[in-house]
């Protein structure tokens, strides 16, 4: 069976989501009050959902497609993990 390299072109909505989940990621690094966080984890569910609809498959070779998995990804880690361990303290 043949192996088929999906590669789906760049859009500015893609670029965009991209900028969009680094700025939320930085957000999430960088403060510590409950309520941002709480907002950034929620948020992140969200983001997770936009990123499916935005990149269609997770077969996509694109660096930008993979990118933004991670950055995603990264985003609920962090921001639900933090959350978690400022408010049991």
């Amino acid at each position: 069976m043949k192996k088929f390299e999906i590669r789906t072109p760049v859009t500015p909505l893609k670029v965009s989501f991209v900028v969009l989940n680094a700025v939320l990621l930085l957000l999430s690094l960088i403060f510590s009050q409950v309520w941002l966080l709480a907002s950034l984890s929620f948020g992140s569910l969200i983001i997770l959902n936009g990123q499916f609809l935005i990149f269609q498959d997770t077969r996509d070779r694109q660096p930008l497609s993979r990118l933004s998995l991670g950055l995603t990804f990264a985003l609920i880690v962090v921001a639900l993990l933090k959350f978690v361990v400022i408010t049991s303290l």
